[in-house]
């Protein structure tokens, strides 16, 4: 098969072997620039980050520091390692009391993948079509392929039971590695985008996607040819190349037989453990909470009364003692196992506004409206906004029922407390958007709003307005 990769026609030979032994250093991409450079519209950045290593972007003036780590026996054996695969080089003795020294330290990393990111669990859902295929590709210690501009080598120094040691490439802890790595990855991506070929992506983790089982293996091999002639290189351990329709990627099981997406039993039981200590991992567990909201009905609406919760204790010291109301514990059954993939027809949108005095809507051809009464008049009228749309959605309620809802209105507040399921700058918006997407969630199969100019929603305006009230008008003569 003939392909044509950005400007150079080449023949894959295959799917090369990949290196997946820790004893055998990466291949640095500077001995592949020429293929860097065939690239489409490589940025000059990519190059020279390619060509002469990665340049460190600082965030202010660094101090100096030597620490030391008790688990030797761990950290002797993770040095090993990192000596081998040339990720690391020692400081001569002379150069020892210069540069910038990091505490050194193990994360344990858990076994079975990674933690999945929001924006790209929505992405999946959007990409993948019924009865594709898939494949999943696993970059060797992606972070190491990216080599650090020798003279920036000196900040990136530890020591350890008295020898000095510094990285050559992009370690773990510095908080642009993730960053970095994107950026390259994507480069090296383009040319396979602009192919057709469908690959998400996640620093080290690839999701590849076909209509076919055919398809998806010829373009597997493409894939891995591309990489091994970038330098970049695949464990094949950890990749799964068999074509399935069914399959684990980021904490999310996709299935596009049923089209069902919902998390993994490891990581709904992982949201459910962090209940057992509440009071000292709330960070954690928010996070698992934000990384199940894609694939999880109003995911983030039931993260709102936890993120009230924190926010009120933001100015305390910690530890401090934080008390999990009943509303939290609330929010847990719906983190489970659910499809989102709801095909069924049917849009309906209408337009509605609010004023100090009363509100309006128009929904295919028909109005409604209603005045303000009691302590609602001293409403803010961002609140008053939330409520008009709540109490349109009960007129309209035989009209809009199992449809798809789009919401227009002037409100940009409104906007996002529907879009993003509540907020933490309203505590009154976000309780009424609780109630409002509740409610929605049963009767209706989405809700979703846009802003549109003032101008345009003429007919609602004047409703909200009440310039004309119901009982004081007659026919002209």
């Amino acid at each position: 098969t003939f392909f044509l990769l950005g400007s150079v026609p080449f023949h894959p030979p295959g799917c090369p072997t990949a290196v997946t032994s820790v004893n055998v250093p990466l291949i640095p991409l500077a001995t592949r620039l020429g293929a860097w450079l065939q690239l489409p519209s490589p940025s000059q950045w990519l190059i020279r980050t390619v060509r002469l290593g990665y340049a460190i972007q600082y965030r202010g003036v660094l101090s100096t520091s030597v620490h030391s780590d008790t688990y030797a026996a761990v950290l002797h054996a993770e040095i090993a390692v990192l000596l081998v695969k040339d990720a690391i080089e020692p400081v001569p003795p002379a150069k020892m009391k210069s540069g910038f020294y990091s505490p050194y330290f193990i994360v344990p990393k858990k076994s079975g993948g990674s933690e999945s990111v929001p924006s790209l669990a929505a992405r999946m859902l959007t990409c993948i079509r019924h009865q594709d295929w898939f494949a999943a590709i696993d970059l060797k210690d992606a972070y190491f392929h990216v080599s650090i501009l020798p003279r920036h080598r000196p900040f990136l120094r530890f020591a350890f039971e008295g020898q000095a040691y510094q990285y050559k490439v992009l370690p773990f802890g510095l908080s642009l590695s993730p960053r970095v790595v994107t950026k390259v990855t994507e480069a090296a991506l383009s040319p396979l985008w602009q192919m057709g070929i469908r690959i998400l992506n996640y620093l080290d983790d690839w999701l590849l996607i076909a209509h076919s089982q055919d398809v998806l293996c010829e373009q597997r091999d493409l894939v891995l040819w591309h990489l091994s002639h970038l330098g970049l290189q695949v464990n094949l351990e950890k990749s799964r190349l068999s074509p399935v329709q069914r399959i684990s990627f980021l904490s999310v099981e996709l299935d596009s037989v049923n089209m069902t997406a919902h998390l993994t039993n490891d990581c709904a039981q992982s949201v459910l453990n962090c209940l057992n200590s509440f009071r000292h991992k709330t960070a954690r567990l928010l996070g698992h909470m934000a990384a199940a909201a894609a694939v999880t009905p109003l995911g983030l609406l039931h993260m709102r009364p936890i993120q009230h919760c924190t926010v009120a204790h933001s100015g305390l010291a910690f530890p401090c003692s934080v008390a999990a109301c009943s509303a939290c514990g609330q929010t847990w059954p719906f983190f489970r196992p659910e499809s989102l993939w709801d095909k069924s027809p049917g849009i309906l949108w209408f337009y509605m506004d609010a004023s100090s005095t009363g509100w309006g809507a128009v929904c295919n051809g028909q109005a409604a409206s209603g005045s303000w009464t009691g302590p609602r008049l001293q409403w803010h009228i961002n609140c008053l906004e939330l409520l008009a749309v709540l109490l349109a959605l009960h007129r309209f309620r035989p009209m809009l029922r199992h449809k798809h809802v789009l919401v227009r209105t002037d409100s940009t507040a409104t906007v996002a407390y529907i879009n993003h399921q509540g907020g933490l700058r309203s505590r009154c918006m976000s309780q009424l958007a609780r109630h409002l997407l509740l409610w929605s969630q049963t009767w209706l199969n989405s809700l979703r709003a846009v802003h549109i100019p003032g101008e345009l929603n003429r007919a609602a305006v004047q409703l909200s307005q009440q310039s004309t009230h119901p009982g004081e008008w007659r026919l002209h003569p």
